[in-house]
């Protein structure tokens, strides 16, 4: 690690009473964030430094804070020394840190280890279907309006003119299905974590230990759990399968949700197409990465069957 940058690491790791710091390592940048192990006299720690906004870490907090009971944990984030979740980086940053949680990532392959992680990820969406909504910081919900996914895009033309040229109109074409599609859409709605998937789950042996970043939690359609999951797990028609019947072992679904889980998979990626259009437009996503997701969000759309809701 630069020693500019660990200076800074050391003096914003001084907003927490976790004694002397021994080491800080880096491990890996996600996504959204850098993250960080920390060894320090109080224990093992992870720092993540966020660039995402107030409103959206409060949340992720409340909700971490108010779960209840769980059989494996998750990220609780430490309270600095004056009392708040998360302390200021620079740069419009906010660091949070927590206890870290033992285990490593599962394999993609094992059929085991799939149905255990989707039966973890339903007793989340149980525990998560206990939260009342006035007990939460506000949070908008996730459907398809898709000028609330990043506050720098706030229109759809903007965002299709940013998109390479010879996607565009079936860009165009498919982000009005889906808004047609999610109209007047009834499907049980509750919290859910948003963003489950392999890198957010830890494991020993087969067993869950912990899953992580809840960053992207909000209200939404319950179902949407179960089909970003299932993204996830498609390593082959065994895990796929693996880990549907561990979720819905534990959190049977609706008939109208089980129809919907296509439409949901497609609503999942053209949101996270534009959150990457956000990205870049903030200067962290290059142009050669929104070519490749809109490529995907294409092809997904080609091989899911049509769905239905209701």
């Amino acid at each position: 690690m630069r020693e500019a940058r660990a200076m800074e690491l050391a003096e914003l790791l001084g907003a927490w009473a976790i004694g002397p710091v021994a080491s800080v390592e880096a491990v890996g940048r996600g996504t959204n964030n850098p993250t960080y192990f920390v060894e320090a006299a109080g224990g093992r720690f992870v720092l993540r430094v966020s660039m995402g906004t107030a409103e959206r870490l409060a949340f992720e907090h409340a909700v971490c804070q108010r779960l209840g009971e769980l059989p494996f944990e998750i990220p609780v984030p430490v309270a600095t020394i004056d009392g708040k979740t998360w302390a200021e980086a620079g740069s419009g940053g906010r660091a949070r840190l927590t206890r870290a949680i033992p285990g490593e990532h599962p394999r993609r392959e094992s059929v085991v280890q799939a149905e255990v992680c989707g039966r973890a990820l339903a007793q989340l969406d149980l525990a998560l279907g206990e939260l009342a909504a006035k007990d939460l910081p506000p949070m908008p919900e996730w459907n398809a309006d898709f000028t609330t996914v990043h506050p720098r895009v706030r229109s759809l033309p903007q965002f299709f003119d940013l998109l390479p040229i010879d996607g565009r109109d079936a860009a165009r074409d498919l982000f009005d299905r889906i808004a047609k599609t999610f109209e007047d859409c009834d499907l049980p709605r509750q919290v859910i974590h948003a963003d489950f998937g392999v890198s957010n789950v830890l494991m020993s042996g087969d067993r869950v230990t912990g899953i992580l970043d809840l960053e992207f939690a909000c209200p939404g359609y319950r179902a949407m759990d179960l089909a970003t999951g299932l993204w996830s797990f498609s390593k082959n028609d065994q895990t796929t399968e693996a880990f549907r019947h561990g979720y819905l072992a534990e959190l049977p679904l609706t008939d109208a949700e089980l129809n919907a889980l296509p439409n949901l998979q497609r609503l999942r990626e053209a949101t996270g197409l534009v959150h990457r259009v956000g990205r870049h437009l903030d200067g962290h996503t290059p142009t050669v990465e929104l070519a490749d997701r809109l490529t995907r969000l294409l092809d997904l759309d080609a091989a899911l069957p049509s769905g239905r809701l209701g």
